[in-house]
C-alpha cells in the first residue's frame, strides 16, 4: 500500500509543470544573488574565509537546485486532513498512520526536487560554459566525494522527509499547529546553510551546528561534495545523518501512537 501511495504521489507532482519552470527561474536569479554577495565578501576576507569563491559558488547552487529538499513547508493536502478531521479516514487503511504519511512525504519531496534540479543543473552545466560564466559553476571534489555525496544526499531525503512528518506529529497534539510552521521556518533555512553556509557563522557556535539535524539536509552534502571533508569525516556526517533519521523516527512513532490515541474527531 505505502508502494502505490508513493507512486501515486510522484505522479501527481509531475504535473505541476510550469510552478516548476518559474521556480526555477527565481532560483536561478537568486543563487546569482547570494553567488555576487558572497564573493565579495569573501574578496575581502580571503584571509579569514572559511570557504574559497569555487566551493562558494558550488555551495550556493546546490541550496537551490536542492531546495524542494528542505524541510521549511509542509504538503498542504496532507496537513488538512488534520484540520478537516478527514484524517480518521486514513487511519481506517490498513498499516499505520505514520508509515503512510511517510512515504507521501518523500514521494512529495523526491518529485519536487527531482523536477527543480534537471533544469537548474542543465542550466549550471549547459548554458554557463556558453556564455563565458564558467567561474559560477558547480566544482566538485574527486570522484569518491561525489559518489559519497550521492550517498548523503539520498539520506538527506529521508531526514527531510522525516523532519516534515514530525511537523505532522505536532498536528495531533496542538489545536492549531500552523502557527509553529513560521518558527520551523525560519529555523530550517538557517540551519540548514540555506541563508549562509554553516561554516561562515562564528565559530563559538559550529560544534553545536555540526551535531543539529538541519545540517544533515543540505549542508552535509554540499560540503562533501566541494571536498570540504576528509574521507572518515564524511562517512561520520553520514552516520550523524542516518542517527538523526532514526531517532526522529522514533520521536514521530511515540507522538503518533499516543495522539491516535488521544484523537477527538468532532461532527458528523
Amino acid at each position: 500500500m505505502f508502494k502505490a501511495q508513493f507512486i501515486a504521489r510522484f505522479k501527481t507532482m509531475l504535473t505541476y509543470k510550469f510552478t516548476v519552470l518559474s521556480g526555477g527561474i527565481t532560483q536561478i536569479i537568486f543563487a546569482f544573488f547570494k553567488i555576487f554577495i558572497l564573493t565579495v565578501f569573501i574578496k575581502n576576507n580571503i584571509n579569514s574565509s572559511p570557504m574559497n569563491i569555487a566551493e562558494s559558488v558550488t555551495y550556493i547552487w546546490l541550496t537551490q537546485i536542492f531546495f524542494a529538499l528542505i524541510p521549511w513547508n509542509v504538503n498542504w493536502e496532507d496537513m488538512n486532513l488534520f484540520v478537516s478531521g478527514n484524517i480518521v479516514y486514513e487511519m481506517a487503511r490498513p498499516g499505520s498512520l505514520l508509515g503512510l504519511l511517510y512515504s507521501r512525504t518523500l514521494s512529495w519531496r523526491l518529485a519536487n526536487t527531482i523536477m527543480r534540479a534537471i533544469p537548474l543543473l542543465a542550466f549550471n552545466l549547459a548554458v554557463l560554459p556558453v556564455f563565458g560564466f564558467s567561474n559560477y559553476m558547480i566544482v566538485a571534489g574527486t570522484k569518491w566525494h561525489v559518489m559519497l555525496f550521492v550517498l548523503s544526499l539520498s539520506v538527506s531525503f529521508f531526514l527531510s522527509s522525516m523532519i516534515t512528518v514530525f511537523l505532522y506529529s505536532l498536528a495531533l497534539h496542538l489545536t492549531n499547529a500552523s502557527n509553529f510552521f513560521g518558527v520551523i521556518n525560519s529555523v530550517a533555512m538557517v540551519l540548514s546553510g540555506t541563508v549562509i553556509p554553516l561554516s561562515f557563522f562564528p565559530e563559538w557556535g559550529q560544534w553545536i551546528l555540526r551535531i543539529q539535524p538541519f545540517k544533515g539536509v543540505i549542508d552535509t552534502p554540499a560540503m562533501i561534495l566541494i571536498g570540504a571533508y576528509s574521507y572518515e569525516e564524511c562517512f561520520a556526517f553520514i552516520l550523524l545523518q542516518l542517527m538523526w533519521t532514526c531517532c526522529l523516527w522514533g520521536i514521530n512513532y511515540l507522538l503518533f501512537r499516543n495522539g491516535e490515541k488521544r484523537m477527538v474527531v468532532q461532527g458528523g
